[in-house]
């Protein structure tokens, strides 16, 4: 099982290049790259893009660690105050999803997250989404990657600080539009945090997923209140259920954490110390895969 970390605040800090090596030193086999702020800059515009992620690619493989998977920008979809889709925001987003796609591709990413959407109207909302994703497939035919869709959380239209189920948002849910996908092409991408955010353990979104569904990860802890995407053990996440429930179900993808300014935070202006907080979060989850490698090989000896 590999350990990788979403790029965002790596980059923001140390840059393209320097951030891939620091990362690599801090002790992760792959990186989780977050294409949604990049796509909006010259070096990875339509021209560009290939031959950025070409020396991307060098640089990773320098390192002696890969890219496993990739995160494309989001939202997907905006829609204007009556409902309807904002079609030039949704024609230069898709625009930007393809070209994602392309790149991770390109850069031997498995898996690219591509978020769900918010609809006014919840009685299309999944038809939409489905829809949407249809419309990606033959992209992820011809670069040889899989979707991932992830589990989301929307806000309370009473009370804006409170989080509350929306699109995707249990892992009955999420299963539901996985089946309703080909499964070759698609895959779900549990986000542990959003679980937490909406009512459902992540132990039990991975279970009602099970192992055929289930593909990535995206790994952060929480108080159950807020989006922290903090470092695991550091929030009210149930490790020990989660890592039980991996092992259980036969989990046989990455653990790929998704941790964010909530912890790094503190840390951004001191590259030494972003260095030292990343060796910890590297190092929390080499323990998180320890705790499920060790219950799956116990599972295999009693067996």
């Amino acid at each position: 099982m590999k350990l990788s970390q979403t790029t965002e605040e790596i980059f923001s800090v140390f840059g393209l290049g320097e951030g891939i090596d620091v990362m690599a030193d801090a002790g992760f086999d792959a990186v989780d790259l977050a294409f949604y702020n990049l796509m909006c800059r010259d070096e990875f515009s339509e021209d560009n893009a290939e031959k950025t992620c070409e020396k991307i690619l060098r640089r990773v493989r320098n390192a002696g660690i890969c890219v496993n998977q990739a995160h494309a920008p989001f939202p997907s979809c905006r829609f204007l105050p009556d409902g309807s889709p904002d079609m030039e925001y949704c024609r230069e987003a898709f625009g930007r999803i393809v070209r994602s796609i392309r790149c991770a591709a390109q850069l031997g990413a498995g898996i690219i997250v591509v978020h769900p959407f918010e609809t006014r109207d919840k009685r299309v909302q999944k038809e939409m989404n489905l829809d949407y994703y249809t419309k990606l497939e033959p992209f992820c035919r011809q670069y040889g990657i899989k979707l991932g869709i992830e589990n989301m959380y929307g806000t309370s239209m009473t009370d804006r600080s409170k989080l509350i189920p929306n699109v995707c948002s249990r892992g009955c849910e999420l299963a539901e539009y996985v089946d309703s996908l080909p499964r070759d092409t698609f895959t779900a991408c549990l986000d542990v945090g959003h679980a937490g955010l909406t009512g459902e353990s992540a132990d039990e979104a991975v279970r009602g997923l099970g192992k055929d569904r289930l593909g990535a990860l995206h790994v952060h802890d929480t108080d159950f209140i807020r989006d922290l995407h903090t470092i695991p053990y550091q929030g009210k996440t149930d490790w020990e259920a989660f890592t039980d429930a991996l092992s259980d179900t036969g989990y046989a993808g990455d653990l790929t954490l998704e941790v964010l300014d909530g912890y790094f935070r503190p840390y951004r202006k001191n590259k030494e110390l972003m260095r030292a907080a990343l060796r910890l979060l590297a190092g929390t989850g080499r323990d998180l895969i320890d705790r499920i490698e060790e219950k799956q090989q116990k599972k295999g000896t009693q067996r």
